[in-house]
């Protein structure tokens, strides 16, 4: 069985504060700007051995949290009308509470990219603070 990895503490509990984002770009897009942070796995002792695709076969990443009725992350404070979407740096969407393996051409330490950004979910908008908590977990298969 793998060891588990040392997650970064200066990526463990992470604060994004997203800039003020203009009600009108939400209503002519759809969405925002994307935000990047990322997630610093340290001292794996992962298998070497990779699954075709490029995934490391034995660790599964998953990111919940309360989820709206068009699956984002639900928000709360002033603001309405929308969620937080969650996506790889590559673009690839993630779905909340969904594992996904995780794919990094390394092995002990591995960097995870990912990105932001606000979505309107098709409701009135309502300018104002907002906030939301996401946790992640890794999963040892």
């Amino acid at each position: 069985m793998d060891s588990s990895c040392t997650i970064n503490m200066q990526d463990k509990y992470q604060r994004i504060e997203i800039p003020q984002v203009a009600a009108t770009e939400l209503y002519q897009r759809g969405y925002s700007s994307a935000f990047a942070f990322a997630i610093r796995l340290e001292n794996c002792l992962l298998s070497d051995e990779k699954t075709e695709n490029g995934n490391i076969g034995s660790l599964n990443m998953t990111f919940d949290g309360p989820v709206d009725n068009n699956g984002l992350f639900a928000v709360t404070g002033e603001a309405e009308g929308v969620g937080i979407q969650l996506s790889y740096a590559d673009g690839t969407v993630i779905t909340p509470g969904k594992p996904m393996a995780v794919n990094s051409p390394q092995v002990k330490d591995i960097t995870l990219n990912y990105r932001l950004r606000l979505i309107a979910d098709r409701k009135s908008l309502k300018t104002g603070t907002y906030r939301t908590t996401v946790h992640f977990n890794l999963d040892y298969l």
